[in-house]
C-alpha cells in the first residue's frame, strides 16, 4: 500500500522503511487506554509506539561530518528500484540523460531489466552481485570507466553482499576513489545485522583512507 501511495507523493515511501504509521497507531491506542484508565494497556501501547520511532533517532541527532575534498571529483547516484511506484520509463530517461559517472542500483526489480540493457552504450562497465532478477539486497553498478580491483564481499552470506571497487580519474595522476556499496537491512528489522553491515562498510572505507585513498560509502 505504501508503494502505491508513493506514486502520489514520495513522502509515503518512508512508510515502507520506518513504519511511522505504527507509531501513530501505538500513540492512538495509548491515548484510548489512558482515557479508559487501562494503565497497563497504556504502557504497552506507548512502548510499542515508541519502539517504531526509536530507529529514526540516530538519523535525527547525527551531525553531518566535515568534508574535506582535495581528491578527484565524481558524480555518484544511488537508485532504489523495488517499489510499486517505480517507473521503468523514468529510469530509462534518467540513464540516458544523467551526467553521473557511477550509478549504484539497489533493490533490483526484474521489470527494470530493459532499462539496464539500454544503458549499456552510456555505461559500458558494470558489476552485478549474484542473485535473482528480483533481489532486494542485490546491487548493480554502472560506470563510464573501468571498475578497478572489484570485490564482492560476502561476510554476512550471499544474500547481503558488499561491493568494493576503485574508480580512477583519467587525469590527475591516476587519483582513485574507493567506493563501497551495499543495501543494509531496514532499521528495526535486524538492527544487529544492520550495525554489522554498516560497520564492515565503514571499516573498508577506513582501510582505504589509511592507504591514502578517498572513500565513499554508497547505497541504501
Amino acid at each position: 500500500a505504501s508503494g502505491l501511495l508513493a506514486r502520489i507523493h514520495p513522502a509515503f515511501e518512508f512508510a515502507t522503511h520506518f513504519v511511522p504509521h505504527y507509531f501513530v497507531l501505538g500513540l492512538g491506542l495509548a491515548v484510548a487506554a489512558l482515557l479508559a484508565r487501562r494503565y497497563v494497556a497504556f504502557a504497552v501501547a506507548l512502548g510499542l509506539g515508541l519502539s517504531n520511532v526509536a530507529p529514526l533517532w540516530p538519523y535525527v541527532v547525527a551531525d553531518p561530518p566535515a568534508i574535506k575534498n582535495d581528491g578527484p571529483a565524481l558524480r555518484l547516484v544511488v537508485v532504489n528500484l523495488d517499489n510499486m511506484g517505480a517507473d521503468a520509463q523514468a529510469l530509462d530517461d534518467f540513464l540516458q540523460s544523467t551526467d553521473a559517472e557511477i550509478i549504484v542500483m539497489t533493490e533490483l526489480a526484474g521489470h527494470m531489466e530493459p532499462a539496464f540493457a539500454r544503458a549499456l552504450a552510456r555505461f559500458p562497465y558494470r558489476l552485478r552481485t549474484p542473485g535473482n532478477r528480483h533481489d532486494p539486497y542485490g546491487l548493480l553498478i554502472l560506470a563510464r570507466r573501468p571498475l578497478e580491483t572489484p570485490i564482492v564481499h560476502q561476510p554476512f552470506g550471499i544474500d547481503f553482499p558488499v561491493v568494493e571497487f576503485r574508480f580512477c580519474a583519467e587525469a590527475e595522476a591516476r587519483a582513485c576513489v574507493a567506493v563501497i556499496a551495499l543495501h543494509a537491512v531496514l532499521p528495526g528489522e535486524d538492527d544487529y545485522l544492520r550495525d554489522r553491515q554498516l560497520g564492515f562498510a565503514f571499516e573498508r572505507a577506513r582501510l582505504a583512507g589509511m592507504a591514502g585513498e578517498q572513500a565513499i560509502d554508497g547505497g541504501d
